[in-house]
């Protein structure tokens, strides 16, 4: 593993990760990867950052909480243990899911700390209208990228 500059700020994370059939197993399991290496750069043994993820086709197919996982390592194994699916992207239905369930305080999501949501998928959601009315209705303080 090479050294990471992390960052020292603190931050709740969620990952929203396509898992439909127009990404394949195979792209999949490399943003699981890309992910995964992105996380020793966040201060999650040291309490900073919370990080929680779900995976999405249809709808949310599996996830975890930002409460879940406390240290670095078991932050990456959840992440790799995601679920592909195949099936639609439906991502409004994914952000719908990461708002209501996601970023509760019982949930893990910390009040006094920024929201991030990172969202990897390959294109439009299955109904690209209601993505984009739940990220400007619902996410107002949170950066959005569809890469």
């Amino acid at each position: 593993m090479r050294s990471a500059q992390v960052a020292q700020y603190a931050v709740d994370v969620i990952f929203v990760i396509d898992a439909s059939r127009n990404i394949g197993s195979a792209i999949f399991a490399q943003a699981k990867f890309f992910v995964s290496q992105m996380i020793d750069y966040f201060d999650v043994d040291g309490g900073l950052v919370r990080v929680g993820a779900c995976s999405y086709s249809a709808r949310v197919v599996s996830m975890f909480n930002l409460d879940a996982h406390t240290t670095a390592a078991t932050v990456k194994a959840a992440i790799m243990s995601l679920s592909y699916s195949g099936g639609n992207a439906d991502t409004a239905a994914a952000l719908a899911y990461v708002r209501i369930f996601m970023l509760t305080s019982a949930a893990g999501d910390r009040i006094n700390v920024p929201n991030l949501i990172v969202i990897l998928t390959d294109g439009p959601s299955t109904d690209p209208l209601a993505a984009d009315v739940s990220i400007i209705c619902n996410f107002h303080d949170t950066l959005y990228r569809e890469f």
